[in-house]
């Protein structure tokens, strides 16, 4: 089975953060961890692998 993930990232100045932060219901802090897997120079990336 082959997936996809597209990841939009957007950046919020902090009035504009603290003004959606104020409309959730869940303030709690969520820690995501990410792996990334390549090689020591970086060949993956390069290549276009990780695009």
């Amino acid at each position: 089975m082959n997936s996809t993930e597209k990841e939009l990232k957007l950046l919020l100045e902090n009035d504009s953060y603290m003004k959606i932060l104020k409309c959730s219901d869940n303030n709690v802090p969520v820690n995501q961890v990410n792996y990334y897997f390549d090689t020591y120079d970086f060949t993956l990336d390069k290549s276009g692998y990780n695009t």
